[in-house]
């Protein structure tokens, strides 16, 4: 039986549905399916409740035992690549991220790529999630970092890396003749009337403040994604706001201007199980963050 296969069952045991697993391993719902199959022929059981109509995925009696029997099963794999690890000269293994949707781009452009040119044998899992399901998931170890730009609650075993507060900045195209002119930053006021285009995430937080001013919202674009927003902003006459650091460039042809309010702010946070035993690969990651994070004026 292909291993992956076993991986891939946990996947779908933590899932709500079999579309959104095969998402999460980004493979196509009918192989995955095809899979649980084979996994329920060559056991002879039957681990997953089919209902017609249905979308939920429900675990029988004997899919509950096997998830439990499959992590540890995967458990001990991972300890043993371990073991095996040090006594092959490159680093090897997988690296589990989850990181917040509006972080996912920054933080695959600044730290990720860069280190798989470093390191080519090492593969990631790579997951955009909530930042209360980042911290369900380092807790329960089924992802090795996270990468928030949220508060979160510090538990006595994580280990963190706290960086400088993100603002909120207006995204606009450079040609496109905005109210606001040459000053050096824009109160929420001068987003008034304008069709804005906003990740979900932040429209109930920027409607909040609209309201406080007696400001109506035009927001004519909800994205869950930094180059959806981009992509949308350069193609528009649509003004995005976005969450960044002052140093982050934009594609050309993209100007941005900082909206000043202080309850605009947001966390941004690297933080890990410092518990648990962590592979070679993901103490490799962690050193090369530390050191370019520093270079980032992270507080270490």
């Amino acid at each position: 039986m292909e291993f992956d296969f076993y991986r891939n069952f946990l996947v779908l045991a933590e899932s709500n549905t079999m579309s959104a697993a095969a998402r999460k391993l980004n493979i196509v719902q009918t192989a995955l399916s095809s899979q649980i199959t084979k996994l329920e022929e060559y056991y002879g059981v039957k681990l997953v409740k089919r209902q017609k109509g249905s979308k939920h995925i429900e675990l029988t009696a004997a899919g509950i035992e096997f998830a439990g029997k499959v992590r540890t099963l995967c458990q001990s794999e991972d300890e043993l690549a371990l073991a095996m690890e040090k006594y092959d000269g490159s680093v090897f293994g997988t690296i589990r991220f989850g990181v917040s949707p509006m972080r996912s781009h920054y933080f695959i452009e600044r730290y990720l790529m860069p280190f798989t040119k470093l390191h080519p044998r090492i593969t990631f899992m790579f997951e955009e999630m909530l930042t209360v399901d980042q911290v369900d998931k380092i807790r329960a170890g089924n992802i090795d970092f996270a990468f928030s730009n949220a508060a979160i609650k510090i538990y006595p075993e994580f280990g963190t890396i706290n960086f400088e507060r993100e603002k909120l900045f207006a995204v606009y195209r450079q040609d496109l003749q905005v109210p606001w002119g040459d000053k050096e930053y824009i109160a929420i006021k001068d987003l008034a009337g304008l069709p804005l285009c906003s990740y979900s995430t932040q429209f109930s937080l920027l409607r909040r403040f609209y309201e406080k001013q007696g400001i109506r919202l035009q927001t004519h674009f909800m994205t869950n994604t930094l180059h959806t927003t981009l992509t949308v902003v350069k193609n528009s006459n649509n003004i995005g706001v976005i969450a960044a650091t002052p140093n982050e460039t934009l594609a050309e042809g993209l100007a941005k201007k900082p909206i000043k309010d202080s309850q605009l702010e947001f966390n941004k946070i690297f933080y890990w199980n410092k518990d648990r035993t962590m592979s070679l690969a993901a103490e490799t990651f962690l050193t090369y963050f530390r050191e370019e994070a520093k270079k980032d004026g992270a507080e270490l």
